[in-house]
């Protein structure tokens, strides 16, 4: 049988009633019920024109199916996928004779499924099943494209235009379209959200500012308060300057701890150390690193001195520790002699609640290590802290030796600090100054003789005249040790007369 085209009135495109499982899907308006599918299935049961949806297709928009023999199909792709000029021109005048005038399809999107399914590793037998989903998918989106509509007219019109285009099958053209209509929403997007990041920094700048106004009147509560907000308030991005306001919030609780004793707070600057540490990778800024955790070691030792334990100590000692691996000696030499020196005094603190001298040891390495950087010519003043700091690591070592030769070395670092330390400090000169008194006290008593004990008589009765009863824990120390070394002064000569 030959194969012959006819066209019905209300159902639009058949082929011949050739049986096979190979179709051509064309989109029409039909009023009458038919036997129905989802598109693509090949379960059609037809031998007239057929529809390929699921459901009633009443009064609906469907895919009709007509039967087409396989050869045929293979060919259309065929020509489709042809480089040929000519079998472009075949392709296309075929499909105008086979689609008729009232097709929602048109004949240039038709073709260019069959080229789609050329270009895809489609078997034979399902070249028809493809064919199907692609046309419906087709008409359904484009008529969803059409009945929505956007606020923006230069979007509007290239959607339109991706619209046109898809309707001839130039899938490369509308999506070109909707690139070039999406970048207008998207820069608008980016240029808002910079605006809100400006709009955010500005505040998180005033409110910092508004934080460093509440630290210069010692309101530290405030302003820690205000410090966080600023961080809080910064963009993402900006994690730099987020870790400095974290720092600045955490300085101001660890002072707030020191200066009030409030051991709440300075559990808060630990916090926040640790906070800011996330925000400084040692792998990316190795110096911020390494000063939080120099900061961070400083909280904790503080705390530490005030507590019983030495967990508070050890995990301070880490800290500082961990900063030396980045704050050398040679990149920065100021610096790595301050985190020694703060090293050196954990240490020192933390051996004396330690049985052994291990401890103590390493505070003596780590004070005179940093005393080769901190000289006296260049910082004073910390050079005879250091002193100070190095003579109390010193003497609290020899409280657990039986020598004197610790206390001889304490008295001599005692003594340097006392050159640049006067009176003019009297809170640090009256602390040099006792715990010089004790050291010579304890070389009297260990027998080398008055001498040590007068010195230390006199040196104490100059720290007592500048403590008051204000400060009644040093008051009562030094008056103690005064009392011993009297003690021993009388005891010495008793013994020296009975000789």
């Amino acid at each position: 049988m030959k194969q012959r085209l006819c066209f019905s009135a209300p159902l639009g495109l058949c082929f011949s009633r050739l049986l096979s499982p190979f179709s051509i899907a064309v989109t029409l308006m039909v009023s009458q019920p038919a036997s129905a599918q989802l598109v693509g299935s090949r379960s059609v049961q037809a031998t007239t024109c057929a529809s390929a949806v699921g459901g009633d297709v009443r009064d609906t928009t469907i895919t009709v199916v007509c039967g087409m023999p396989s050869e045929q199909v293979v060919a259309l792709v065929g020509l489709a996928a042809s480089p040929q000029a000519g079998d472009r021109a075949e392709l296309m005048a075929r499909l105008s004779a086979l689609v008729p005038a009232s097709s929602q399809l048109r004949v240039e999107a038709i073709a260019k499924f069959f080229q789609l399914l050329g270009e895809l590793p489609v078997e034979e037998d399902r070249l028809a099943d493809r064919f199907a989903q692609i046309a419906e998918e087709h008409r359904r989106f484009a008529g969803e494209v059409k009945s929505l509509r956007v606020s923006d007219p230069e979007v509007q019109a290239l959607r339109q235009e991706a619209v046109a285009a898809l309707e001839i099958g130039d899938h490369a053209t509308a999506s070109a379209r909707y690139e070039q209509a999406r970048a207008i929403p998207r820069t608008k997007r980016e240029t808002l959200a910079r605006i809100l990041d400006d709009q955010k920094r500005e505040e998180a700048t005033l409110v910092f500012e508004q934080a460093r106004v509440e630290l210069a009147r010692l309101a530290y509560e405030q302003a820690a308060t205000l410090f966080a907000e600023a961080a809080r308030l910064l963009p993402a991005g900006d994690i730099r300057t987020r870790w400095e306001y974290l720092i600045w919030e955490a300085s101001t609780q660890q002072t707030m701890g020191d200066e009030r004793g409030n051991n709440a707070a300075l559990m808060n600057a630990i916090d926040r150390y640790r906070a800011a540490l996330l925000l400084a990778p040692r792998m990316e800024r190795p110096l911020d690193w390494a000063e939080t955790q120099q900061a961070l070691g400083a909280a904790l030792s503080r705390l530490g001195k005030r507590e019983s334990g030495t967990e508070r100590l050890e995990a301070a000692i880490t800290a500082y520790r961990a900063a030396l691996e980045e704050i050398t000696r040679t990149r920065s030499p100021d610096q790595w002699a301050t985190v020694q020196h703060d090293l050196g005094v954990a240490l020192r603190i933390l051996g004396e609640r330690e049985n052994g001298t291990a401890r103590l040891e390493e505070a003596v390495v780590a004070l005179r290590a940093a005393l080769e950087e901190l000289t006296r010519e260049r910082a004073p003043h910390d050079w005879a802290m250091s002193q100070m700091s190095l003579g109390n690591a010193l003497a609290t070592l020899g409280l657990f030796e039986s020598g004197t030769e610790r206390f001889e070395d304490a008295v001599k670092a005692y003594r340097s600090a006392l050159a640049e330390v006067t009176r003019e400090h009297p809170r640090e000169w009256t602390m040099i100054q006792s715990n010089l008194g004790y050291s010579l006290l304890i070389l009297g008593l260990r027998g080398t003789g008055t001498e040590r004990l007068e010195e230390a008589i006199a040196v104490l009765r100059a720290a007592l005249a500048e403590t008051t009863r204000e400060r009644p824990l040093d008051w009562a120390e030094i008056q103690c040790n005064l009392g011993a070394a009297l003690g021993g002064t009388e005891g010495t000569r008793e013994r020296d007369g009975a000789a």
